[in-house]
């Protein structure tokens, strides 16, 4: 784990151009949440769950797009100031959204959900 997390620290941008196929469509990709967490931003594409885990922790480019990609990456040598609010974006995405305690709650309040509703159609 440190290993992956100072490899993580030592890039700029991290890119994650998922395709979607018969069989693959990104249902989390957890890799986005882990280089957010070291404060690297995310090129990510528009397959299945990116979008939503990268959050505003950095950009989505249309699947099987190479013009876009490279758009993308004039764009961030254009704007370093903006790489560095995305990095920030990111540490907020995942304190936010995926730290344990974030995710237990979360899933405690939809098992409580659950549980609520199902007491309910019982009476």
């Amino acid at each position: 784990p440190q290993a992956v997390a100072s490899f993580l620290r030592n890039l700029d941008v991290f890119v994650l151009l998922t395709r979607t196929t018969g069989s693959v469509r990104e249902q989390f990709g957890r890799v986005i949440v882990e280089a957010q967490s070291c404060g690297v931003p995310v090129i990510g594409s528009e397959c299945g769950s990116i979008p939503a885990v990268i959050g505003t922790g950095g950009w989505v480019v249309p699947e099987k797009s190479p013009e876009s990609i490279k758009r993308c990456v004039l764009h961030i040598l254009a704007t370093p100031e903006e790489l560095k609010q995305r990095g920030k974006a990111g540490l907020e995405n995942v304190a936010s959204r995926f730290t344990f305690r974030v995710v237990a709650q979360t899933l405690a309040a939809c098992w409580h959900k659950a549980f609520e509703a199902r007491l309910g159609r019982r009476k």
